[in-house]
């Protein structure tokens, strides 16, 4: 099987594949590991009877045009908000040989110097929502969007939702900033990015007056 893990660049996948990395080799089941400061990486897997069952490589979405290789079996989008859409649309075409599942996940604060895309923010609002993605597909059944609030993690926040500090933060934040970034819940951008604004640059920014 091959595994890709896709980002907006490589390094925003190396905390992803970290972790993979950590987890297979106490398992017992890491063959093949290559970890270059920079660039591609690269993880095979395999166990007893079953040598190299599995790689996983790093993607950037810097090079979508590297995109074309050897058809995934599953796709992984790291920090996927920052990803532009037309990367998105390019994995859904290299998805479709294998019928590969493709998972996108990600934060949705916003990060000074990453901007967030708006597809991001659409898809997961019509995900949980189950509303229809379009005329010939029904979202409910064919994708699912699932929000992991900061509180889940029991370790940090053992109280939960009602958490000391969790409560401290609802206090700290404005609403709609709270929701973003500790409830994970798609409350939709305060500052949209539209392919339009590309391709209808000269048609919708005019210059101002010199004075």
């Amino acid at each position: 099987h091959l595994v890709w893990l896709v980002g907006p660049d490589y390094g925003q996948t190396e905390q992803e594949l970290g972790y993979l990395h950590g987890w297979f080799q106490r398992k017992n089941l890491l063959l093949y590991a290559s970890l270059p400061q920079e660039g591609p990486r690269e993880l095979r897997l395999g166990h007893g009877a079953f040598p190299g069952t599995c790689v996983i490589e790093t993607k950037s979405g810097q090079h979508a045009e590297r995109l074309g290789s050897v058809a995934p079996d599953i796709i992984g989008v790291c920090e996927a908000g920052q990803v532009p859409d037309s990367v998105r649309l390019m994995l859904i075409g290299r998805a479709a040989e294998k019928r590969a599942e493709i998972i996108y996940s990600g934060t949705l604060e916003d990060d000074e110097g990453h901007r967030q895309w708006a597809w991001y923010q659409e898809l997961a609002l019509a995900w949980l929502d189950g509303k229809e993605c379009d005329e010939m597909h029904d979202c409910a059944a064919e994708h699912n969007a699932y929000s992991l609030p900061s509180w889940a993690n029991r370790v940090v926040y053992p109280g939960g939702r009602n958490d000391p500090e969790i409560l401290r933060q609802e206090g700290l934040f404005d609403e709609y900033t709270f929701k973003r970034r500790i409830a994970a819940e798609p409350t939709g951008l305060q500052f949209q990015v539209y392919p339009e604004l590309d391709y209808l640059r000269d048609e919708l920014l005019v210059p101002l007056p010199a004075d």
